[in-house]
């Protein structure tokens, strides 16, 4: 069985960036990263990895993410960083300035 307990000097990194159509946001660690072949897996409800420690999660938290993020209309995805950990992104789109004024009229 695999743990995932993060290394004591593990970092995590929050990056946003504004593209033409949308807000990106990267979460990484440097923790042991995603089991190879499961980055679509860890947004099914109840998945936990397989983790020795899974009685202190549900599974839920990576699924409730990604219907918020579904809801506005965004993308969440996973990935391993090559040199270890994990990588969780997701985008949101913009709000043009023409919808904006629609949805006040409304």
């Amino acid at each position: 069985m695999r743990q995932n307990i993060p290394p004591p000097d593990g970092v995590i990194t929050i990056e946003v960036k504004k593209q033409p159509e949308d807000i990106l946001v990267r979460i990484s660690d440097t923790g042991v990263g995603i089991i190879p072949n499961d980055e679509k897996r860890v947004f099914d409800k109840f998945y936990t990895a397989g983790r020795t420690d899974a009685g202190k999660g549900t599974g839920l938290g990576l699924t409730i993410c990604q219907g918020i993020i579904a809801a506005h209309r965004g993308k969440i995805w996973a990935e391993n960083r090559p040199e270890g950990g994990a990588i969780f992104s997701f985008t949101l789109p913009l709000v043009q300035e023409e919808e904006k004024s629609q949805k006040s009229i409304l």
